[in-house]
């Protein structure tokens, strides 16, 4: 293999979920058989990365300042979803359940693994709580059911509660260890409908401190 094509089997390696065999298939497919489409390829993936950036609001990735959401007036500015990706915030817009707002966190926090909230986009989502007329009354946590998106439950709650807010889990209705972005619409947008209070500003301490003993 020449030192060309494998850095292009390695920059597919470094997709997630691609395996190095299936790296090989994409760079001799595009090579050998379709390179109309790898040409297509390049040009669609240069495009976007000279206009797509992220929503100043939400993180979301958008082409504009403010994402279509964020400027939307029908939106409930009351409700914050926090979602790990953008991916994630796509697949509940799709159930068309969901009529508030949401943040990228652009990641999941999982401090056995070295990431912290420091290496995502949490300072961002303090901002967001903390800017304005603090009119946000519910958080929304709709992270995996991974331990790392109990991870980054566990932290967000910890913020929303500091800023007033009530948190609100989506139901376990999807699988435990199943990760939002791959789920089924209907079953993403059932577990919004069957979403539970978890904590609320006025939760006692006891309570708080049994959710703080184990993030993880």
């Amino acid at each position: 293999m020449s030192s060309v094509v494998g850095d292009l089997v390695a920059a597919f390696r470094a997709l997630p979920g691609v395996s190095a065999r299936s790296a090989r298939r994409f760079a001799y497919y595009l090579l050998q058989q379709d390179r109309g489409a790898a040409r297509r390829i390049s040009s669609a993936l240069s495009q976007a990365l000279d206009l797509v950036g992220f929503c100043s609001l939400c993180n979301a990735l958008a082409e504009s300042d403010i994402c279509s959401v964020c400027r939307s007036p029908e939106r409930d500015c009351t409700k914050i979803c926090v979602v790990s990706s953008t991916s994630d915030m796509c697949s509940i817009e799709q159930t068309r359940v969901y009529d508030g707002l949401y943040f990228v966190l652009s990641g999941c926090i999982s401090p056995l693994d070295g990431v912290f909230p420091q290496q995502v986009c949490f300072d961002k989502f303090l901002d967001r709580l903390s800017s304005g007329d603090r009119s946000v009354v519910e958080v929304i946590l709709a992270t995996s059911f991974t331990p790392e998106g109990e991870a980054t439950a566990f932290f967000v709650t910890q913020a929303a509660l500091d800023a007033g807010a009530v948190v609100s889990r989506i139901a376990r209705g999807l699988p435990a260890g199943s990760e939002i972005e791959y789920a089924d619409p209907l079953a993403i947008g059932q577990s919004f409908l069957d979403r539970v209070t978890i904590y609320s500003p006025s939760s006692s301490t006891d309570e708080l401190s049994s959710c703080s003993s184990n993030p993880l």
